[in-house]
């Protein structure tokens, strides 16, 4: 390797670094206050750091995946429960509908009652 040539282990490092933050900012964004740990040894080999900044990504992208489908079952909880109350509203809708009809059916069957009384009195 020439002096002026960079460093290919170098560079696969600092090619690494903007993917481990990346991954970071995108936890916070979405909730997350847990921050993997990150292997910024440096009396680590270039080999040693280049394999602890891979598993650094691979770990906080599983962490991405599980804080997903967190967020993901509870849209759908959130969904469910929005459907489940609708279902409830209707329910109790109808209730008062079938309440109301019940009312007027009793109230139209005694007024011929009331009718026969009030003649015959």
């Amino acid at each position: 390797m020439y002096k002026d040539q960079p460093d290919p282990l170098v560079e696969e490092i600092i090619r690494l670094e903007p993917k481990i933050f990346y991954l970071d900012e995108v936890l916070f964004a979405e909730g997350s206050w847990y921050e993997p740990p990150y292997c910024r040894d440096y009396t680590l080999f270039a080999e040693e750091q280049i394999e602890a900044n891979k598993v650094a990504i691979l770990e906080r992208a599983k962490l991405l995946e599980s804080v997903w489908k967190e967020k993901e079952f509870e849209r759908r909880l959130c969904d469910g429960s929005e459907m489940m109350q609708k279902m409830l509203d209707d329910f109790q809708r109808e209730r008062l509908e079938a309440e109301a009809k019940a009312d007027r059916l009793v109230n139209d069957l005694c007024k011929p009652f009331e009718l026969k009384r009030s003649l015959q009195s």
